[in-house]
């Protein structure tokens, strides 16, 4: 018959009430975060086709589910132009749609970023890693007042038919969900 010493089996009950009680909360709460982001969806549309534009737009937005269009400190601003498109005589030949991608970024991050890429002195020579440091330093000097920086991503167009609409509509949001936040999520699942 084996005897346990008492000591022993108090040290490793408290190290596993700890690790129940601290530890592993912490570490489901940092694997369980879903993705989400936060988008702002600017429409400029001819009046005629206006309320039709947004309405499919924020229908294939909505169909997304891990999107939510606002306009309090969003992450991503999807911009888009739709036009109608006439003939000389006046008749309707069909839509452009212009759209523009840009995305915010926390200040701090950016410039971390950029001292990052900085600080690999085998890929830079010192006197342009002294000046990039310098720039930095000013950089963060000057941005210090603002919240964040907006980083251009992308501007497509597309032209289609009279009965098109609806389809371009679609290829807009589907063009940003799998050029863009698909490369989001894509991170946010392996930061690294």
């Amino acid at each position: 018959m084996k005897v346990i010493n008492f000591d022993m089996w108090k040290i490793c009950y408290r190290n596993t009430r700890y690790f129940l009680i601290f530890i592993f909360p912490a570490l489901a709460y940092c694997q369980l975060q879903p993705f989400s982001a936060k988008i702002h969806l600017g429409i400029e549309a001819d009046q005629s086709i206006e309320s039709l534009v947004a309405s499919y737009l924020n229908r294939e937005i909505r169909s997304i589910g891990d999107v939510e269009v606002t306009d309090d400190n969003p992450q991503w601003y999807l911009g888009v132009i739709a036009v109608e498109d006439y003939s000389e005589a006046g008749n309707i030949l069909g839509y452009t749609i212009s759209s523009v991608v840009h995305s915010t970024v926390p200040v701090g991050a950016y410039l971390d970023e950029r001292l990052e890429v900085i600080s690999n002195e085998s890929q830079i020579d010192s006197l342009a890693t002294l000046v990039a440091r310098i720039e930095i330093f000013l950089t963060k000097k000057y941005l210090s007042t603002f919240d964040n920086l907006v980083t251009f991503h992308g501007h497509w167009i597309q032209s289609g038919g009279p009965d098109d609409l609806k389809k371009m509509c679609e290829l807009v949001i589907s063009h940003f969900d799998g050029e863009y936040l698909e490369e989001a999520r894509r991170r946010h699942r392996s930061p690294e």
